[in-house]
């Protein structure tokens, strides 16, 4: 195959994965794109292997990628691999780790093989964590444990967001029927006695006897968080009030015409990505709600939708939603000016920014964004407008980009921005 035909094949690839899992894109590329196949009965010497030498480039681009690895080259010390060694045996009872029982066994050996201090276990731990080995992170409530099984962890969670086709084959009909899972499935919704339920019903699993470290690295790692509910809505099902919220299987649909009683609108920050994936939206969200964010809610439940979520901080309702491939906040009120005060947008454009920088530097290969904004006319994260306002554009007085021509009007930079750091001269409301 010829290197021109090896490129059009990437690039067949690379269109299809475009339509149906763009999340892979990132993982392939066309430096790393080779020809192999299987010799046929007539070639099957060594010496005439016709894929012969191409085995031999994926070896070497094999080692090269490894080469790149952050912990590649690494020294450690050799006493590193005791401890090491004592997870590996604990594997073959344990799918949790408590780390004073790790501990105990280092202080059981002799002197010269002891580590001297807990942080140096703490070290060892974090770093079999960054290489995969296991889940462990030093925070204060998730420091005295490890999850040794990274599968079974990640079966725990697939427990909890059973696909609703299957759920006829992976769910007894006395949870499929139950109220609190008609309620998760479409809310996210999460309550005790259903996770209670559905981690139960995992025989030979043990899930439910380590709800408390698993749920805890689930929090950690973004995948839910625990909520609130109104004292009206309490019942048997929250026990000790406990409720978490799973976003990726919120289905309620955000109809941005609901809204339109809240008259007083601000322009719309748009946080632009080239390559973005779903689960930054939803740990935005999960942060937002764990630094005190308030969800809106009444007696109908939270304003959490599917790709949308409003809140109610610094007085303002703040409408955070997902389309395509930008994050869109808009701030609503009912009777006082959109934006509030110069300090209000600030803050909430800041936090925002703080947020998701800290999520994106977390991925294992650095996500970017750029901001722009749409302005106060345009509809609430409507896919049909792709285009946003960048933030660094000589706009002051120009015509609308994004309106139609039959809504043209101008716009200035400081009815328009969320970042007044750029603003020269800004008269504060």
């Amino acid at each position: 195959m010829k290197e021109e035909e090896i490129s059009k094949s990437f690039r067949r690839i690379s269109e299809i994965l475009k339509d149906e899992n763009p999340d892979l894109l990132q993982h392939i590329h066309e430096s790393r794109c080779f020809q192999i196949g299987f010799p046929t009965k007539r070639r099957l010497l060594k010496d005439i292997d016709p894929y012969k030498e191409n085995i031999e480039k994926i070896k070497t681009c094999i080692m090269e990628t490894a080469e790149e690895l952050e912990h590649w080259g690494l020294q450690i010390p050799t006493i590193w691999a005791i401890v090491e060694s004592n997870i590996q045996n604990a594997r073959h009872s344990k799918k949790v780790l408590k780390i004073k029982d790790l501990w105990e066994l280092n202080e059981q050996m002799d002197e010269t093989f002891r580590l001297k201090e807990e942080s140096e276990l703490i070290k060892i731990l974090t770093f079999l964590h960054e290489v995969g080995e296991i889940l462990y992170f030093p925070a204060a409530e998730l420091k005295d444990f490890a999850i040794l099984d990274k599968q079974w962890f990640v079966d725990a969670f697939k427990y909890i967001i059973t696909d609703l086709n299957h759920a006829s084959l992976d769910l007894k009909d006395e949870i499929r029927n139950d109220k609190d899972y008609k309620i998760f499935v479409e809310s996210g919704q999460l309550s005790y006695r259903l996770l209670k339920k559905l981690w139960e019903s995992a025989q030979e699993k043990d899930f439910f006897d380590f709800h408390r470290e698993l749920v805890l690295c689930m929090e950690r790692l973004g995948l839910l968080t625990s909520i609130t509910v109104l004292r009206t809505r309490l019942r048997e099902s929250y026990e000790n009030g406990h409720c978490w919220y799973v976003p990726c299987m919120n289905r309620k649909i955000f109809v941005c015409e609901d809204f339109n009683v809240y008259t007083e609108r601000s322009s719309i920050l748009c946080f632009e990505f080239q390559f973005f994936p779903n689960i930054v939206f939803y740990k935005l969200i999960l942060s937002c709600m764990e630094n005190n964010w308030k969800i809106l809610q009444d007696d109908m439940g939270k304003c959490l939708y599917q790709t949308v979520a409003i809140f109610d901080r610094f007085e303002c309702f703040v409408f955070v939603g997902i389309c395509k491939n930008l994050i869109e906040v808009q701030v609503r009120n009912l009777d006082q000016k959109a934006c509030g005060s110069r300090k209000q947008i600030s803050g909430i454009f800041a936090e925002l920014r703080k947020e998701l920088t800290k999520i994106t530097e977390h991925f294992h290969e650095k996500l970017y964004f750029e901001v722009g904004y749409k302005c106060n006319q345009t509809k609430f994260c409507d896919p049909a407008v792709a285009s946003v306002i960048r933030d660094d554009q000589n706009i002051q007085g120009i015509t609308c980009t994004i309106c139609p021509r039959t809504n043209k009007h101008r716009i200035y930079k400081e009815e328009l921005t969320w970042n007044f750091e750029n603003v020269s001269a800004f008269r504060d409301s």
